[in-house]
């Protein structure tokens, strides 16, 4: 039986990788999710829209995992800004009417990402009034 954390994580996961942040593991998930998703667009978004969506989520788990190596807060301001501009690109596929982001994805997608802002902004804020020490 393969050992779980609390984030549904198996032993080898665990043995190759080290302990994350709630927030990376959120921002991971959402892009398994995300990468599912992309799979749907139309063809012709294959190589735009689909690779900037799919790009930034990636981005944005670098960046996070960055702050965690190093503790440097900039790290966070950029993932908050990747955040955003998730936020945009997921918005177009909504408003574009492409069918892989409906109004249940896009509804799904805008409180993942509502919560992994919420993370960034609570890590941020610690981080601030760490620094203030």
């Amino acid at each position: 039986m393969p050992y779980e954390s609390k984030y549904g994580k198996d032993q080898a996961t665990l043995t190759m990788d080290y302990t994350h942040t709630e927030v990376h593991q959120m921002a991971y998930d959402f892009s398994v999710y995300l990468h599912a998703k992309m799979r749907a667009l139309p063809h012709y978004e294959k190589f735009t829209l689909q690779k900037e969506i799919r790009d930034t989520i990636d981005e944005m788990m670098d960046e996070i995992e960055a702050y965690e190596k190093t503790k440097v807060i900039s790290h966070l301001y950029t993932a908050d800004r990747l955040k955003a501009k998730l936020v945009r690109k997921i918005r177009l596929a909504h408003d574009l009417k492409y069918s892989a982001i409906n109004n249940d994805v896009y509804c799904y997608c805008a409180t993942q990402l509502g919560c992994i802002g919420a993370c960034l902004g609570g890590l941020i804020k610690k981080a601030q009034s760490e620094k203030k020490k």
